[in-house]
């Protein structure tokens, strides 16, 4: 479980190849099919794939049974980079395009931030309150140390830890749709709705902290 652009389909490619075992999602993203996602297309309740990517609550869509991985990104990054994906949208590349000033448009992303970050409180709220069994993978964690934090999400699937694989794995990193990271000083957000990510994130850490998880960085 993910918001948007929060690292769930780079995920994928790091439990792939650290397992062996596909992983799908509710999606059915023919471009990521394409790229190599080859369980991308599978029913996800056909029990073949070792992960499901979702970005809906934890809830009613989901059973009260299953693991949930919740992969937390700051959306100050996950937002506006989900904002460049979807102007991208029909490009087959949309996965890796980075951010561009020059076409950025204020009026479309006013919009855009209040349904993004509505819905980043939403899915994360549901499932640090709502699922039974969890695990919260952040993702500035995840880039810093992949392969301790993929040993993790396999330890609490239960899955035994291939080492050849994890070796592998150091090797090859970055996958078909891990971009690179543009550098750009362009600051997309207006005071106000950096006052609101930093309430959507003071709550959240809240809760993380009674789960004995460290607080949301930036």
């Amino acid at each position: 479980m993910s918001s948007p652009r929060s690292g769930n389909t780079w995920t994928r490619y790091l439990i792939e190849l650290s397992t062996g075992i596909f992983t799908t999602s509710i999606y059915e993203d023919k471009a990521l099919f394409h790229k190599g996602y080859l369980g991308e297309l599978e029913n996800p309740k056909s029990g073949t794939a070792v992960l499901v990517k979702s970005h809906n609550d934890c809830g009613p869509k989901t059973s009260g049974d299953e693991d949930i991985i919740l992969l937390l990104r700051h959306p100050k990054h996950s937002i506006i980079s989900h904002y460049t994906f979807t102007q991208h949208k029909t490009s087959a590349d949309k996965h890796v395009i980075n951010f561009k000033p020059e076409k950025f448009n204020r009026a479309v992303f006013g919009q855009f931030f209040k349904n993004g970050l509505s819905r980043w409180k939403s899915l994360v709220n549901s499932c640090l309150t709502k699922a039974k069994r969890l695990l919260v993978i952040y993702y500035e964690d995840l880039k810093e140390d992949p392969v301790g934090n993929v040993r993790k999400m396999l330890n609490f699937l239960n899955y035994e830890v291939d080492e050849q694989r994890l070796a592998c794995l150091a090797k090859t990193l970055d996958g078909p749709v891990k971009k690179n990271q543009s550098t750009t000083d362009f600051d997309p957000y207006t005071s106000q709705q950096k006052s609101q990510m930093e309430g959507a994130v003071e709550s959240a850490s809240l809760i993380l902290q009674r789960l004995h998880y460290k607080p949301l960085g930036q």
